[in-house]
């Protein structure tokens, strides 16, 4: 599937989502924003990491400093379907 296949089957699901390609690789969208919210826009002084967070709503933004205490989230998704 690609993914503007997966994206307009996401719209037809959940039409109240929208998404914003905010990266393309060539013809390809290599990072895809699935949201609610209109997208912020970035500052001019602020890094893309920073303005990726602000748009996830982070109190922290950006790369933290590896000598503070910080949390870290990882997540997997299975797809029992395909069994």
């Amino acid at each position: 599937m690609t993914a503007k296949d997966l994206l307009d089957r996401l719209r037809n699901l959940f039409p109240f989502f929208s998404y914003t390609v905010e990266h393309w690789i060539g013809d390809a969208p290599h990072r895809i924003f699935i949201h609610q919210k209109p997208i912020l826009v970035k500052i001019l002084t602020e890094t893309y990491d920073e303005w990726v967070g602000r748009n996830l709503g982070f109190g922290c933004l950006g790369i933290p400093d590896p000598g503070q205490k910080r949390a870290a989230i990882s997540y997997i998704v299975e797809d029992k379907t395909t069994d």
